[in-house]
């Protein structure tokens, strides 16, 4: 009997090949889910460690809008709509049926993951597969998106009332009063934060990560160990901006320069990797910085790997402009 085949991009019968956006998807949403399982994690949540309003598997389940949200967008870039507005519709509709708390779980990962997914619907994956061509393409889709992505997300953001979102007065409307022109509009409006800043400049930090991650395991470390390596020195070199935006500047560069310590204690062997990272979680916790920021970039790496890579065979590495 001929099963029938559909369009492209269109999801296949049961006992056909995974289709393309499937496969794409099911591997962002993979880096979101290794990122959730990870500890220790300064100041975040972890298996071992929740917060007052979400724990772990908030985050595990939450892996499950940023699946549709991908999958979504890589229909869009294959039809010629938009990806961005396409994927942050769907997200919204995903986390409004998911048992998720009424507050933000991972609208960052779902910002920078979304891009990326519609940029992946026309590039390789596996090992023909090169992240900094796919990480150009899903800033352009990102800045070339229209009031359709910007109304969205503008939505989800007041629906889901983020931590660090206060009153904002600038060239753009603020959240609640009235819905932007474009999304580059947002983006250029908020670029001092490192997600919006990565949609406009071509992710050069979640290249960065995942350089890093990927030196790491060509030295033997596990994809979680790399991962964790990753965001020590992230923390160090970039700072997060999480905690700048919730708890200014001097806490933002207090951070950074703790952060800086536990990678020198760490990289001169007196403190293995965990025991650095927990260190900095005995002195950010109590103090309720959280490097969601860095995270969220952490997550976008951890997808760009599996889906641009098979284990173990990478010789590619990031070169910054």
């Amino acid at each position: 009997m001929e099963r029938h085949r559909g369009a492209p991009g269109e999801e296949r019968h049961s006992g056909e090949p995974p289709s393309r956006c499937s496969l794409v998807a099911s591997r962002l949403a993979a880096g979101a889910a290794v990122e959730a399982a990870l500890h220790p994690k300064p100041g975040a949540v972890t298996p071992c460690a929740s917060h007052p309003d979400k724990a772990a598997w908030d985050f595990m389940v939450h892996t499950a809008a940023i699946g549709e949200a991908a999958a979504a967008a890589c229909r869009a870039s294959l039809s010629g709509g938009d990806p961005l507005e396409a994927g942050l519709e769907a997200y919204a509709r995903a986390i409004a049926t998911l048992p998720l708390p009424g507050s933000n779980v991972g609208l960052g990962e779902a910002l920078l993951l979304t891009p990326l997914a519609g940029a992946l619907a026309r590039a390789p994956l596996g090992a023909g597969c090169e992240p900094g061509p796919v990480a150009l393409e899903a800033s352009r889709i990102a800045r070339s998106s229209g009031g359709g992505a910007a109304g969205a997300y503008y939505a989800l953001l007041q629906r889901l009332s983020p931590s660090h979102l206060g009153r904002y007065e600038g060239p753009v409307p603020g959240v609640g009063g009235g819905d932007p022109d474009s999304m580059l509009d947002v983006l250029l409006a908020a670029r001092w934060d490192h997600v919006h800043a990565e949609l406009l400049e071509g992710y050069p930090r979640t290249l960065h990560t995942l350089s890093t991650l990927r030196r790491a395991r060509r030295r033997g470390a596990g994809l979680g160990e790399a991962a964790l390596e990753a965001l020590l020195e992230g923390l160090a070199e970039l700072g997060d901006t999480l905690i700048l935006a919730k708890w200014g500047v001097r806490a933002y560069q207090k951070a950074r320069a703790e952060a800086a310590w536990a990678l020198t204690l760490h990289r001169a062997g007196k403190l293995t990797l965990h025991e650095a990272l927990e260190a900095l979680d005995r002195l950010w916790r109590p103090r309720r910085w959280n490097p969601g920021a860095m995270l969220d970039i952490l997550a976008a790496a951890l997808g760009l790997e599996l889906a641009c890579q098979p284990a173990g065979a990478s010789t590619w590495a990031y070169q910054p402009p």
